[in-house]
């Protein structure tokens, strides 16, 4: 019913694409993150996120990322209404590329809402303005604010 040459050809073609997905997916060689820290110990995470004693709003994304650089502007543009609620902090993914695969950051700008060192909430894409702030505005409604020092 089936020609023998096809079947064989196409479990060769499963075989070469199998392995192939074996390299490309599975297990890294990790040795140049011989250094990496768990963000909860890493000093840097613990000095701008953890210690903090309102909510931090991280946003991952890199120099070279045309809709990073229009999250950057709209940080900026709300930067007085969100100052009393939380602390903004921009993370080149570049530059820190061990927080960013911690928190799984593989498309950006991507937006975290920390409380107390925890995610309380992200966001994948760039938000206007009025976006962003609804999104702050909703996520820091899970949490009591009024325990904050």
């Amino acid at each position: 019913m089936f020609d023998s040459g096809i079947i064989n050809k196409l479990v060769i073609l499963g075989l070469v694409l199998g392995v192939a997905g074996i390299y490309i997916y599975g297990p890294k060689d990790n040795s140049r993150n011989q250094t990496w820290v768990e963000p909860s110990k890493d000093p840097w995470f613990i000095e701008n996120i953890a210690s903090e004693a309102k909510p931090v709003l991280v946003k991952f994304g890199a120099d070279w990322c045309p809709p990073c650089r229009t999250m950057d502007q709209t940080l900026d543009s709300v930067a007085a209404t969100l100052d009393p609620k939380v602390k903004v902090i921009r993370v080149n993914v570049d530059e820190q590329p061990d927080i960013a695969a911690h928190y799984r950051v593989s498309s950006i700008p991507r937006t975290f809402l920390f409380y107390q060192g925890n995610v309380l909430a992200n966001q994948l894409g760039a938000l206007n303005s009025d976006e962003l702030i609804a999104w702050v505005d909703k996520s820091l409604s899970k949490i009591d604010l009024s325990k904050m020092q």
